[in-house]
């Protein structure tokens, strides 16, 4: 990505405040890998080889099945490609089977249950050992890509209703983010993802995966009477530095009936930078000085019609939450709060499984639906939330919140 003449390039360092739930094992886009039938081999390529070895036009195009018609144009120069590889794995008859298949399968669209792109994703998982020693743990390209879209969305739609966006760009914004029919908001919304490449992370500094962390959990309230569910998770990274490289198209343009803008206006680091903000710094304020939450919950009345009560209840406790969570969070914030305002570098985010990172949240403040179906357990008013965390040894039962890092946009 970052010697493609086409992408504007940045480069992000992400820095833990809270262990971040990253992954260990990833299922690929197919796109993203060429096999060498012969030998048994699978190449990982890197993403600038993807676009730079791509007709352009398949990336304007719609289909459902884009992925694995990238992935066709790529598998002919197998040859060529496989020398650029950054890791190569053996694979299996069975994976190789499945591969084939699918491929054929693609060459008859008519044919009954050929998998689309989502369900492939599902087939096809990578061997653990191909991020090993280069890329494992890591916190994938899309989760990242996911979060700050969340940001961009509240950020937008603010600057929308105050008039600050230019005029010609009005109808187009909120479409980007679904805030209208989904049937309007398709295709800017696949304009603005080719727009902005994001890659999946990789260390810059010596890494730990913090072993006293262990259970996590959906937790009902901050009441020691009460269960904290909890799984065990290993992959939970908690030391050292990550980047993540990003990519936005130099000559994007979003084209609607009605007119077009340049994404590059709305895709920069300043617009990154406020927008994160904007979204994620008055979540980690509440949550160290408590607050409240809005919930609608949902309830079918005796005709099957659906009801609406509104439950405002303390989402936050701050004095349940670990000392050096406090700590680190507090001085974060000061680093945000204290950046050149002209020249911006300081971002907060959430990450990872269990985050909560795209719940819907504006000025702080989480609107969170909560559907019951015939035969549910009954919510219990005052204690349902969504809140998830970790627990410390040696903090006295206190609880840590998972996902939160600090960015540096170099």
């Amino acid at each position: 990505m970052e010697s493609n003449p086409l992408y504007h390039h940045l480069k992000v360092h992400i820095e833990p405040i809270s262990p971040i739930h990253i992954g260990t094992n990833t299922t690929y886009e197919p796109h993203q890998f060429v096999i060498d039938a012969k030998r048994k081999k699978l190449y990982y390529l890197p993403e600038r080889e993807v676009v730079e070895n791509v007709s352009p036009f398949l990336f304007n195009s719609s289909d459902s099945y884009l992925p694995w018609r990238i992935h066709r144009e790529l598998q002919r120069k197998v040859d060529q490609l496989k020398s650029k590889a950054q890791i190569e794995v053996e694979i299996d008859d069975s994976f190789l089977k499945e591969y084939k298949k699918t491929l054929k399968n693609l060459t008859n669209p008519s044919r009954r249950n050929t998998p689309v792109s989502w369900k492939i994703n599902q087939i096809y998982r990578i061997p653990r050992k191909l991020r090993k020693g280069i890329l494992t743990p890591y916190i994938p390209g899309s989760s990242f890509k996911g979060a700050l879209f969340t940001a961009l969305g509240e950020y937008w739609s603010k600057k929308i209703e105050k008039g600050e966006i230019p005029e010609r760009a009005i109808k187009e914004l909120p479409s980007l983010f679904h805030l209208t029919p989904p049937k309007e908001s398709a295709s800017p919304s696949d304009q603005i993802n080719k727009c902005l490449l994001v890659g999946d992370s990789i260390f810059l500094k010596k890494y730990q995966i913090e072993a006293k962390i262990g259970l996590v959990g959906s937790f009902h309230r901050f009441d020691e009477s009460t269960k904290f569910n909890h799984k065990v998770y290993r992959e939970l990274w908690s030391g050292g530095k990550m980047v993540i490289h990003l990519g936005i198209k130099k000559k994007g343009v979003c084209r609607k009936e009605g007119g077009e803008f340049l994404l590059h206006q709305f895709l920069n680091q300043k617009e990154f930078i406020h927008a994160l903000n904007s979204h994620y710094l008055p979540i980690l304020k509440q949550m160290l000085e408590g607050g409240e939450v809005e919930v609608i919950f949902y309830r079918k009345n005796q005709n099957g019609r659906e009801e609406e009560e509104v439950w405002i209840y303390d989402d936050y406790t701050p004095d349940k939450l670990t000392d050096e969570f406090k700590r680190r969070a507090k001085k974060f914030i000061e680093k945000i709060e204290n950046d050149d305002s002209k020249a911006p570098k300081y971002a907060l985010i959430r990450l990872g499984h269990h985050s909560h990172a795209r719940a819907v949240t504006i000025e702080g403040k989480r609107r969170i639906k909560v559907k019951h179906f015939d035969g549910a357990k009954e919510p219990i008013l005052n204690q349902e939330t969504t809140f998830a965390g970790v627990k410390v040894e040696g903090e006295n039962e206190k609880i840590t919140p998972l996902g939160w890092a600090f960015l540096t946009f170099k």
